[in-house]
């Protein structure tokens, strides 16, 4: 397993990046770029994580998430960003 755990990424960019088996635990991910990104089998990963970060539909989440109604809202809400400008992160989504 890789260990990114508590570490601070904010802004980081992680498009595309193959994660899987990384350890994700108390990681910021406020603004942080997950755009098809590879997380399955990811440790430590939460929605509240993923709700301040940018995913969109290529983004391979962990099964444990799949269908998360907070994963769920911040999807929809990085869209509407994206339509507008998909350079910019959505502010963090309140939980549902």
């Amino acid at each position: 397993m890789r260990g990114i755990e508590d570490a601070l990424c904010e802004q980081t960019q992680f498009s595309r990046a193959d994660l899987r088996h990384a350890v994700l635990k108390g990681t910021i991910l406020t603004g942080a770029s997950l755009d098809g990104a590879d997380l399955r089998e990811t440790h430590g990963l939460t929605s509240k994580q993923l709700a301040a970060a940018r995913i969109d539909e290529k983004t391979r989440l962990p099964d444990y998430l799949v269908g998360d109604p907070w994963v769920a809202a911040r999807l929809a809400d990085c869209r509407v960003w994206a339509a507008c400008d998909p350079r910019l992160c959505a502010p963090p989504t309140p939980e549902p």
